[in-house]
């Protein structure tokens, strides 16, 4: 993986979180040209978000996508060598709480997904075609 392609993702990767993170957030009165803020939950029309299942275990987020873009987070990113890897599990866990905490809360777990998939995608494209598991170690049978 080149530089240029390394910083790209990890642009890509920022305004990913970023976008998450505002969107989290209530418009300020005053603040013209901002999207009005969804009224709380109780006068809302539809049905509301169901929550996380009682089964879902403590250390899933309970969406799929999500589950897995976190079961392969360490070993991919050590395969696209997009962080150090002395920093790769404070990323991971700042991404696994993150992904926990909006998991909980119904108004961004519709879309957490979504962003999960995409961030699996941008992850893959960051690969080149690698894998993110190491090539199994050569048997004892295969030495000369």
């Amino acid at each position: 993986m080149n530089r240029t392609s390394g910083y790209l993702f990890a642009l890509a990767l920022a305004v990913v979180l970023l976008v998450a993170g505002c969107a989290q957030h209530a418009a300020k009165p005053g603040n013209a040209g901002t999207t009005p803020v969804a009224p709380p939950e109780a006068e809302q029309a539809g049905p509301p978000e169901p929550p996380v299942s009682s089964q879902t275990p403590p250390d899933r987020t309970g969406i799929p996508a999500c589950d897995d873009y976190l079961d392969s987070y360490k070993a991919c990113h050590r395969a696209a060598g997009i962080y150090s890897p002395d920093t790769i599990d404070k990323h991971y866990q700042v991404m696994r709480d993150t992904l926990m905490s909006e998991s909980r809360n119904p108004s961004s777990r519709s879309m957490l997904a979504a962003r999960c998939v995409a961030l699996a995608s941008l992850l893959k494209k960051a690969l080149h075609g690698k894998s993110c598991t190491p090539p199994a170690p050569a048997s004892a049978s295969s030495s000369p």
